[in-house]
């Protein structure tokens, strides 16, 4: 068994070693000066968390939005002074899924897509649901259609009630004098006829909130 002073005896070269080393570095309080005051004056961090979170949105792998925030983050770097900014390829990897697919899924497709993900616990509806949340935070005007026939063809009343809160987002997003008309038809038919209590609810309050544009 090794004695305690036995180990010390050990490491005293390690750590003299470290020491010497330590004291022949430069002084660079210079660079970390400027480390530091890039890093708490000029921090780009949350600013590039938002662009690609807020307006860019979700980046599915091989969805549009990825190939998007990936050529925006190569033209940052350009910008920044990075040199020989470029994208590298990889795969194969196939076709990927946009959010307005995502919602097309009917329940076999679901279970078989996700098959061994842990998506597949939230559910088809669970998973629709965010989807329909995510468009609804983006409120691109494309997402309109899909939305329109979520709401007025899902037969799951979560997707159906987040349609149609997603729906008065997007319609919400446009300029007053081109809120679409079909949006509000669509939302007044749901708060008036749909089967359920509270579907009819979310439509209603979409369309109070549009009202009041």
């Amino acid at each position: 068994m090794i004695r305690a002073y036995e180990r010390a005896a050990f490491f005293i070269p390690f750590f003299a070693l470290a020491a010497s080393a330590l004291g022949q570095m430069p002084n660079n309080e210079n660079v970390v000066n400027r480390i530091k005051s890039e890093g708490l004056d000029r921090s780009q961090v949350m600013a590039t968390l938002s662009y690609l979170s807020d307006v860019i949105g979700p980046r599915l792998t091989a969805s549009p939005n990825m190939k998007h925030a990936n050529e925006w983050t190569k033209s940052k770097m350009t910008e920044w002074g990075l040199q020989n900014a470029h994208l590298e390829a990889w795969g194969p990897f196939g076709r990927g899924w946009s959010l307005e697919r995502f919602l097309t899924l009917e329940e076999a497709t679901f279970l078989e897509l996700f098959a061994t993900s842990p998506i597949r616990r939230a559910g088809r509806a669970g998973f629709l649901r965010n989807v329909c949340v995510a468009m609804g935070n983006r409120a691109l005007p494309a997402y309109a259609e899909p939305l329109t026939r979520a709401l007025t063809g899902d037969r799951d009343a979560l997707v159906r009630g987040h349609a149609a809160w997603a729906l008065g987002r997007v319609a919400g997003a446009l300029p007053a004098e081109a809120l679409r008309p079909e949006s509000h038809a669509t939302l007044a038919t749901a708060a008036k006829a749909d089967p359920d209590g509270w579907v009819r609810e979310e439509a209603a309050v979409a369309l109070e909130t549009l009202g009041a544009r």
